[in-house]
């Protein structure tokens, strides 16, 4: 869901009084409602696939507090976690799962691991699987998060040391997951099964394809992917990426439907189905409803925002400098983009006062690491966290060419799709200049890197087996997005600022920026 408290615009950022505002909670409370109140008679089901954490200032400050708040003040009927639950580790987690009213499922955490979130919260707080029973009907719910969360997470370390009270997680196999659960469910005599995933659509795909006849729907999350049937008369600002429900069929005829509803409260997704005798789905409708400035908003909702909004502001609203441009992510997962090199360059500029550093000009910067955009004119405190919510440090590391290398090389690793493809380990830059052909075979499509001389005026090749100082986040430095070669081939490492503090201190300085495109990356499709 990625939590967004407050409304937005149609970019995702901050609303302001001269433009038509879309989502916050308030509209989405009010829309669950009302949709609760409309469908009282069929049973409804409200669930929620995760990523409560992050997304906003909201979050930085106030941690589990203000999700659990907000959340328990319509509680869904189930809900599962997500990879932002562990942004702040099990210490972070266990206070949500403890107070949270409502059902917590994630079948695919190993038994030790469960065990041991269990023996934190209890039992009736979290568990793999779950069943909810309507006017006797029984609906199975199964939860499983993306097995590689360990792997995305910024903070991996924690799956090996959870908290101070010790143990391990272990996220298993999702599909088997999925399979284990729903044999366990059909021996319950429950016919009707759901799977609450943060997986992201294509491992759901693979999901729905693979699990059994025993699964019916899957409500998805982690890709903040959104879906439409026809056209949508409030004019969202998303294209959908495919029909409402996408319709897997299996090898045996039986089919899985899959719905989500994109990201940062913009959408409630409904959908209505109807089962027959043997828990098979006969039929289905609904669409995500866009949750415009034509919803009303939740009164209660709004005079609960009043003082966390009062306290955030009190923060948030120092200005910092000026931009005169847009700061934008929308492209950073696709191709070079002008908020990721700003916030390269920010790296670089961090440790140049560190004597012994003062040549450093190489950086890296992933692409998922930046998480919001920022409009033209004043730049906020709250939109610097909003745009960096995880706290990461910068790091120095000192690698040779080679590993730079078979970094690039990963970044782009997926299959080609042409110049739209999503790219979720594409690496931004300062100080280099990278050439891919992308219809080169996976690890052969780096053509050309050139490194910023010590002149910082010409480049040159960069060459294996010589060694470069580069600046990377703590996130890639521990291996975050499969990037475990920067700590294996390291031979020195030194820990910098934290992002946000370089870059308050970067725009304090410069006071006006202006970050743009200048051929950083280059990938022909």
């Amino acid at each position: 869901m990625k939590q967004i408290f407050e409304e937005i615009n149609s970019k995702g950022t901050e609303c302001k009084e001269s433009e038509k505002c879309i989502g916050g909670y308030a509209r989405l409370v009010h829309m669950v409602k009302e949709l609760k109140e409309k469908y009282k008679n069929d049973h409804p089901l409200y669930l929620n696939a995760a990523d409560n954490f992050q997304g906003t200032p909201w979050y930085t400050m106030f941690r589990w507090n203000v999700t659990k708040h907000f959340l328990n003040l319509l509680p869904a009927d189930v809900i599962t976690l997500g990879n932002h639950e562990f942004d702040h580790g099990i210490d972070g987690l266990v206070p949500f799962i403890r107070s949270i009213n409502s059902k917590i499922v994630v079948g695919n955490i190993d038994k030790e691991g469960m065990n041991f979130l269990q023996a934190q919260s209890s039992k009736d707080k979290i568990r793999g699987r779950t069943i909810i029973e309507k006017d006797g009907i029984k609906v199975g719910i199964i939860g499983v998060i993306i097995k590689t969360v360990n792997i995305l997470h910024f903070k991996s370390e924690i799956f090996q040391d959870l908290s101070s009270t010790g143990g391990n997680l272990t996220f298993l196999d999702e599909i088997m997951t999925v399979k284990r659960h729903a044999r366990l469910l059909a021996k319950e005599n429950v016919n009707i099964i759901i799977v609450l995933s943060h997986c992201g659509i294509e491992i759901d795909k693979e999901i729905a394809l693979k699990a059994g006849p025993l699964i019916d729907v899957i409500v998805g999350g982690h890709s903040h992917t959104y879906f439409y049937n026809g056209t949508d008369p409030n004019n969202p600002p998303d294209t959908p990426k495919d029909t409402y429900p996408v319709v897997i069929q299996q090898e045996n005829g039986h089919k899985v439907l899959i719905v989500q509803a994109g990201a940062h409260a913009k959408y409630v997704g409904v959908i209505k189905l109807e089962f027959d005798s043997n828990g098979e789905v006969q039929s289905w409708d609904g669409n995500p409803i866009f949750l415009g400035n034509h919803v009303q908003k939740d009164s209660t909702i709004e005079k609960e925002l009043r003082p966390w909004k009062a306290a955030v502001d009190a923060i948030g609203n120092e200005i910092i400098g000026e931009t005169n441009v847009l700061i934008d992510i929308s492209q950073c997962k696709m191709m070079e983009c002008n908020a990721a090199n700003f916030l390269a360059d920010v790296m670089t500029e961090s440790f140049q006062n560190i004597t012994g550093h003062e040549n450093v000009r190489l950086a890296l910067m992933n692409a998922g690491g930046v998480r919001a955009s920022i409009e033209p004119g004043s730049i906020k405190y709250n939109h610097i966290i909003t745009m960096l919510p995880f706290g990461s440090y910068l790091d120095l590391i000192k690698i040779p060419g080679k590993t730079l290398r078979e970094a690039f090389e990963h970044a782009v690793d997926l299959p080609n799709n042409g110049p739209n493809t999503i790219l979720r380990n594409l690496m931004h830059v300062s100080g280099f200049r990278v050439e891919y052909d992308m219809k080169k075979p996976v690890k052969n499509r780096v053509q050309k890197i050139l490194v910023l001389e010590n002149n910082r005026k010409s480049y040159t090749e960069l060459k294996d087996e010589e060694y470069y100082e580069v600046v990377v986040t703590s996130f890639i430095y521990k291996g975050g997005d499969g990037y475990g070669m920067f700590r294996k081939d390291q031979i020195e490492h030194m820990v910098g600022p934290i992002d946000i503090d370089a870059v308050l201190s970067y725009i304090r300085q410069k006071k006006v920026i202006s970050p743009k495109l200048e051929k950083r990356i280059v990938l022909k499709y």
